[in-house]
């Protein structure tokens, strides 16, 4: 935590503030804290110590600390828990967490002075994370094996901290349209779609407007990293899926009718999605869930009868 924000949290914002904090730590000199405050240092709540190490130590005000918290109790209990899985106390945790966020939103300013006309949403992170998982499956991938690529690749995006949990309130985006061929939508792109959609906490739309177009369209609609990655991965597993559909059919040979031929491809495509995704980690937050739906039935209402 930043010595000034500490000073502004425990002794107000007002004039006077800093002289305040200085009677309550007579050791450090004004021209001190002044010197400090301009190189923006941090302290250390559970110890008091100034960094970039200093000679001195405050007095942490832990009647303030707590006072201040405003923490019901519930939300006390999750924050030991969480604490506790780590070996660090309730106050270290806490600490731990604002700067990391401080430390995160200090790089998206970055990103964002550097590359003004680009999107916070790291669509580049994401899609490199998802084109090197995806890179080891191919037509003839076994089920088996889309579940542990899936499992590596949600498991990396949450590490990675590039999905959020819940949908900021007034943060609701949307994917790109994906355009799927109608018949490969009807057979197992629509299970893809669904079944990644709730996965990462989005919710998929399916555009049916033009009913005689050769293709269908999707939109995801949540978080903008998770509708980032819903498009990729979507995008990405129902491009395999095409591929599987074609070998199935090439080792099919010559058995019968074209269209029993394509029948049976079908069929085995249905089953084959629904195994595929089988993938037991899903992202559900229900607040956020009723905001996204309540947004896609204003503006889609006429796909969503």
């Amino acid at each position: 935590m930043l010595l000034i924000e500490y000073i502004e949290q425990h002794y107000g914002k007002q004039r006077g503030n800093k002289a305040r904090f200085l009677q309550d730590n007579e050791e450090i000199l004004p021209q001190e804290l002044s010197r400090w405050l301009k190189a923006q240092l941090k302290i250390n709540i559970e110890t008091g110590e100034i960094y970039k190490p200093t000679s001195k130590s405050i007095a942490i005000n832990r009647q303030a600390l707590v006072e201040t918290s405003g923490l019901s109790q519930p939300t006390h209990l999750k924050l030991k828990t969480c604490a506790e899985r780590i070996n660090l106390s309730t106050d270290a945790f806490i600490n731990y967490l604002l700067d990391d966020e401080i430390e995160r939103n200090q790089l998206l300013a970055l990103i964002h002075d550097k590359k003004k006309n680009d999107s916070n949403t790291p669509v580049q992170v994401i899609a490199e994370v998802v084109n090197r998982h995806c890179s080891v499956l191919s037509r003839s991938s076994e089920m088996y094996e889309y579940h542990g690529v899936l499992d590596a690749l949600i498991n990396e995006l949450l590490e990675k901290k590039l999905l959020s949990m819940r949908v900021p309130e007034n943060s609701i985006a949307e994917s790109q349209r994906l355009k799927i061929p109608r018949v490969a939508y009807y057979w197992y792109a629509s299970i893809i779609a669904d079944r990644i959609a709730k996965i990462l906490g989005t919710f998929e739309v399916y555009l049916w407007h033009e009913m005689l177009a050769t293709d269908s369209e999707v939109v995801f609609i949540g978080s903008p990293n998770n509708v980032v990655a819903c498009y990729l991965i979507c995008e990405k597993v129902c491009r395999l899926l095409k591929q599987t559909k074609s070998a199935y059919k090439k080792d099919q040979g010559d058995w019968g009718k074209k269209s029993a031929i394509e029948e049976a491809a079908n069929d085995y495509m249905y089953n084959f999605a629904q195994g595929v995704m089988q993938v037991e980690c899903y992202i559900y937050d229900e607040d956020s869930q009723m905001r996204v739906i309540e947004y896609a039935s204003e503006k889609y209402q006429y796909a969503m009868r």
